[in-house]
C-alpha cells in the first residue's frame, strides 16, 4: 500500500515538472503593491501589471525597477502571459470541437468505429499539448524566464528622497498630482542628482518624475499613519483623518491596503470596509461621550472638532460667534435669512469681520469664497473669513489669495477651539449651542449654515 502510494506520489510529481518545463508560462505573478498608471494618474493595489482601468503602463515604489527597464518587461510579459493564456483557451475549444465532429463522423459513418475513437482523441489532446509547448517556447524566445517582481526599494533613491519633496515643493506639484516640469528645471535636477551619485539618463526622466512621485505620496501617507500609531490611533481611524485634510483624492484605499500589506494585515476589500466602520463608529461614539463630558464640566470645559462635527449648522455659525468675541471681537447680529453670506460679523478696533461659517462633511469649495467676497461689499466689512470644520479646495484656495479673503480650515478652528475651551464663557448659551444636529452631518455630502 506504501508502495502504490509512493508511485502516485512520483508520478503527480514528474507531471508538474513536465508542465513547469514544457507547458506553463515561466512568469510569476509578483505580489499586489502600491501602483500608479501613468496615463490617467490613478493609484491601485495590484501586482506588476499595467493598470486595471484603461491598460496602460504603471509605476511602483521600486524606481530602480523603473529606471532599468525591468518593471516595464514584467508589464509587458504579463499582458503577453494573458494573450497567450486567451489563444491557448481558443485553440483548446477549436480543437475540441474538431475532435467531437471527427468522432461524430465516424460514428455516423459505422457504429463499429467506436472501438476506434480513442484515436482522434488522443491525436487532438497531443495535438494540444504540441500547441502548449510550442506557444511555451515563442513566449520564452520573446520574454525570457521572469520571476516575480519585488516591491522593495533598493535602488539609491532612498538617498535623495528628501531632495525629490523639496524639488516638487519649488515646483508647486501638490500631493498626488501630475508632476509638469519644464525641459530646463528637469536638466537643472539630472545634473545636481548625478553630483550626488545617481544618474539620471534624458529619456527616463519623465518617468524618474512620476515614480518620485509616487514615493512622495506613499512616504507622507506612511509617515502619517506611523505617526498615529504613537499615538495610540489605529490605522484606520489615522486613514480617515488623513483623507478628511485632503485637497486631492479622498479615497486612498490602494494606499491603506499597501500599508496594511506591509504589516502583514488584512488587507481585503472586506477587511478593510469593517475597519473603516468601526473607525466612524468610534469617532461617532468619542465625541458624544467629549460633548457630555464639556457639558459636565461647565466653565473651562473642552470644546473638540468631533463635537463640532455632529452640531445643528445653524447653531455652528453661533459657536463662531461666541468664538471670536472671546478673542475681544463684538458680535453684530444679522438675519437668520437673507444675511447676503454673512453668517457672523464682529468688529475689533474699528475694523469690521464678517465670516461665512461653512459645517461640511466634504471640502469647502469656492462658492463660499465668492458669497463671503459679495457680503465684504454688501455688509461694508474691511475683511472677511471662511470658516469652516472641514478644508478648502485648490480652487478656493487660489480665489481666496486673489481676494484677499481669509480661510480658516479645520487644523486652525481646533487651535481656536483650543484657546476657546480654555477661556470664560457662557456655559448656558455655550451648552444650548452644542446640542446634536438631528441627523448626523456625515449622512450628506456637505451642509452649511
Amino acid at each position: 500500500m506504501g508502495t502504490s502510494l509512493g508511485n502516485v506520489e512520483e508520478f503527480v510529481e514528474q507531471s508538474r515538472g513536465f508542465r513547469r518545463q514544457f507547458i506553463d508560462l515561466p512568469h510569476q505573478t509578483a505580489a499586489p503593491q502600491l501602483r500608479r498608471c501613468r496615463q490617467c494618474w490613478k493609484d491601485s493595489f495590484v501586482g506588476v501589471e499595467p493598470c486595471p482601468r484603461c491598460g496602460s503602463e504603471t509605476i511602483g515604489l521600486t524606481v530602480a525597477s523603473v529606471l532599468d527597464g525591468s518593471d516595464q518587461k514584467h508589464q509587458e510579459a504579463f499582458k503577453a502571459s494573458k494573450t497567450t493564456e486567451a489563444r491557448r483557451a481558443y485553440a483548446g475549444l477549436i480543437l475540441a470541437a474538431l475532435t467531437a465532429i471527427c468522432c461524430l463522423a465516424m460514428l455516423a459513418w459505422s457504429s463499429w468505429l467506436i472501438v476506434f475513437l480513442p484515436i482522434p482523441m488522443g491525436l487532438g489532446i497531443l495535438a494540444f499539448l504540441a500547441y502548449l509547448a510550442w506557444t511555451r517556447k515563442k513566449f520564452v524566445e520573446v520574454h525570457g524566464s521572469i520571476g516575480a517582481a519585488s516591491g522593495n526599494e533598493t535602488s539609491p533613491s532612498e538617498r535623495i528622497d528628501d531632495d525629490m519633496r523639496a524639488f516638487f515643493a519649488r515646483n508647486h506639484i501638490p500631493r498626488f498630482g501630475r508632476p509638469t516640469i519644464g525641459i530646463e528645471e528637469r536638466e537643472t535636477l539630472s545634473l545636481l542628482l548625478s553630483r550626488k551619485g545617481v544618474v539620471i539618463e534624458s529619456e527616463v526622466m519623465a518617468i524618474f518624475l512620476d515614480a518620485s512621485c509616487l514615493r512622495r505620496d506613499w512616504l507622507e501617507f506612511a509617515g502619517r499613519l506611523a505617526g498615529a500609531k504613537t499615538d495610540g490611533v489605529n490605522a484606520y481611524e489615522a486613514y480617515l483623518n488623513y483623507i478628511q485634510g485632503l485637497d486631492g483624492p479622498g479615497d486612498l484605499l490602494p494606499f491603506l491596503q499597501h500599508h496594511l500589506s506591509s504589516d502583514g494585515k488584512p488587507h481585503d476589500s472586506q477587511s478593510i470596509q469593517a475597519g473603516l466602520e468601526r473607525a466612524r463608529t468610534e469617532r461617532k461614539v468619542r465625541g458624544m461621550e467629549q460633548h457630555l463630558d464639556a457639558i459636565k464640566q461647565g466653565p473651562g470645559g473642552i470644546i473638540t472638532l468631533e463635537m463640532i462635527d455632529v452640531m445643528d449648522p445653524f447653531l455652528f455659525q453661533d459657536l463662531i460667534g461666541m468664538v471670536y468675541e472671546s478673542r475681544g471681537f463684538a458680535l453684530h447680529a444679522t438675519p437668520k435669512r437673507g444675511d447676503q453670506g454673512a453668517d457672523v460679523i464682529v468688529e475689533r478696533g474699528g475694523e469690521r469681520l464678517v465670516i461665512q461659517s461653512k459645517l461640511y462633511a466634504g471640502n469647502v469649495g469656492n462658492d463660499a469664497v465668492q458669497e463671503v467676497v459679495a457680503a465684504r461689499a454688501h455688509w461694508t466689512c474691511s475683511r472677511a473669513a471662511v470658516v469652516t470644520n472641514q478644508y478648502f479646495t485648490p480652487a478656493a484656495l487660489d480665489l481666496a489669495a486673489s481676494n484677499g479673503v481669509e480661510l480658516i480650515s479645520r487644523d486652525k478652528l481646533g487651535e481656536m477651539l483650543d484657546q476657546f475651551s480654555r477661556s470664560s464663557k457662557d456655559v448656558v448659551r455655550l451648552a444650548a449651542l452644542l446640542r446634536p444636529a438631528a441627523r448626523a452631518t456625515d449622512a450628506f455630502p456637505g451642509h452649511s449654515a
